[in-house]
């Protein structure tokens, strides 16, 4: 799908392209993670551990090298998700895991109140309740000398999931950094990365007191622990997921406010079109209503700079809405092959030739859209990192999302825009499209 405009047109006679420029920069867009140090009473590093006939207690603030060696031998391997199986291979990760029914530590992240800092470092301001967002213990983690995890996204557990916490604490260690990287598409198949590196041995170290190092970051983000040259690295990740009870705040409008009030902005109105920064955790649903709802509800889950999006456009009065990009296969006239915007994800496995009243899409053309983000580039390809999760991926997947704002003619902003590029042409066939056999652009497979 192109969005290119005309060659070496004057951009004083369309100032369009530079209008959407100038909203896609006001939107905030800050680092997928925070980090920091936190120093803790001597009772919050106590931990209990293992299975019956091989059990033990330490002071992870104060252990020795053979108490470290203790745990790690009492640790299971960890694994990592692929082909939707849980596979153990040294060669992609080497260390340690305790299940969550296997210790008992005296840390807690929200007595402690990382979550509320997290909850203000980490996301936009949006919710008037600071219970707003839980933390879900995981795992225990002990990466020795050699181990390490190349790079991976988290396995989402739930639609409600959208960040990892991590907690390192002061075990003596060198190396183990964790890398967290940021790809970011700007158009026509180019991408940005973006690289920042959390060095726990070299934080704790410095350290006057106990204390543990944290880093809490969206679960779509790449990430990977760097080689353990010496020691123990312990660690305990906890899952972050948004809870139900909600207050929404609106965010800043000006920008896009301003441009409403300019009537050379869309003067006749048109649909604008913006691929979400950040991916997400959904299912496909096997009944229609239920993958729509996923979908609905996602809205109030939307990650730092999606949700200023979103508010702005709920502030502002534009009709807006969530869905899943598909490609077609099929043409009705001479336009541009279409795509089609589908208000929730399709099952895997169902086959082309789908209705789309019965996915509730919506046929899209070049013509009648406009993009704030860059248009979607298709293709079949994937990184190989995106194979890779922390754990087999079962029911849930990351999915690219689009939001589909409806933008009225000026004097109207609120109202059906007059989409004269598309026109009344000749009657098409019967509404059905090929989706691909189910697969929709950006879908991150964590297999």
């Amino acid at each position: 799908m192109s969005t290119s405009a005309p060659a070496k047109q004057n951009p004083k006679k369309n100032p369009l392209k530079s209008q959407l420029r100038r909203l896609l920069h006001s939107i905030a867009d800050g680092p997928p993670y925070c980090q920091g140090t936190r120093s803790l009473p001597d009772i919050d590093f106590s931990l209990f551990y293992g299975k019956e006939g091989n059990t033990g207690r330490l002071n992870l603030s104060s252990a020795t090298e053979a108490q470290l060696q203790h745990l790690a031998d009492a640790c299971q391997p960890a694994t990592f998700g692929r082909a939707q199986q849980n596979v153990h291979d040294e060669a992609y990760r080497k260390a340690g895991k305790l299940d969550r029914t296997d210790f008992l530590l005296g840390f807690d992240a929200e007595r402690t109140g990382l979550v509320d800092i997290v909850h203000e470092e980490l996301l936009i301001p949006r919710s008037k309740k600071k219970e707003a967002i839980s933390a879900e213990l995981y795992k225990l983690n002990v990466y020795g000398p050699g181990s390490f995890f190349k790079a991976h996204v988290d396995t989402p557990r739930s639609e409600a999931q959208f960040g990892s916490l991590v907690i390192v604490f002061p075990t003596a260690h060198e190396g183990g950094a964790l890398a967290i990287r940021e790809h970011r598409d700007k158009g026509k198949g180019d991408k940005d990365t973006k690289e920042w590196t959390f060095d726990t041995s070299t934080l704790l170290a410095e350290c006057t007191e106990p204390s543990i190092a944290y880093v809490a970051f969206f679960s779509d983000v790449e990430h990977e622990v760097l080689p353990v040259t010496s020691g123990y690295r312990v660690t305990v990740t906890y899952n972050l997921c948004w809870t139900d009870d909600q207050e929404p705040l609106l965010p800043a409008v000006t920008t896009l406010r301003t441009l409403l009030d300019d009537p050379t902005f869309l003067p006749d109105g048109a649909v604008l079109m913006h691929g979400l920064h950040y991916e997400y955790p959904l299912k496909a649903h096997e009944y229609a209503e239920d993958g729509r709802k996923a979908l609905t509800d996602l809205t109030a889950r939307l990650k730092a700079c999606d949700a200023v999006v979103y508010k702005v456009a709920q502030e502002l009065g534009l009709p807006a809405r969530l869905g899943v990009l598909y490609e077609t296969s099929s043409q009705w006239d001479d336009r541009p092959e279409p795509v089609v915007l589908c208000d929730r994800v399709i099952p895997f496995g169902s086959k082309s030739g789908m209705t789309i009243r019965c996915y509730g899409g919506e046929i899209m053309y070049t013509s009648g859209v406009h993009w704030i983000t860059h248009a979607p580039e298709y293709t079949r390809e994937k990184e190989s990192y995106m194979a890779y999760g922390n754990e087999a991926a079962m029911m849930t997947t990351y999915w690219q999302i689009y939001l589909r704002l409806s933008v009225g003619p000026h004097g109207d902003r609120g109202g059906e825009p007059r989409l004269k590029s598309l026109g009344k042409k000749k009657k098409r066939s019967p509404g059905v499209v090929s989706v691909g056999e189910g697969q929709a652009h950006g879908e991150t497979v964590l297999s």
